[in-house]
């Protein structure tokens, strides 16, 4: 099983181009809840070797992305499958 090819199917029937484009220079605090969410995208988009487990929940404690108003989970989504070192979701 390729890990790579079945993350980029399963992005495909999003707007990957939309995401792909703006990866780079989105503001992750405008797209996000709190700080700490706009810290673990950060993490994910830039490859963080550290972060290999992420919970999404209501509550909060480190490495949780914690749903709130104003979350964008498009985004998530792309930087959740394009993270090379998240192993648990």
């Amino acid at each position: 099983m390729n890990v790579a090819i079945d993350r980029q199917r399963a992005m495909e029937g999003r707007d990957f181009d939309y995401y792909e484009a703006r990866a780079q220079d989105v503001k992750l605090e405008d797209i996000t809840s709190c700080e700490d969410n706009a810290e673990i995208l950060r993490r994910l988009r830039d490859q963080d070797t550290s972060l290999k487990n992420l919970t999404i929940s209501d509550d909060a404690d480190d490495d949780y992305f914690v749903v709130g108003e104003g979350d964008v989970f498009g985004w998530l989504g792309y930087f959740i499958g394009k993270s090379k070192y998240l192993g648990y979701l």
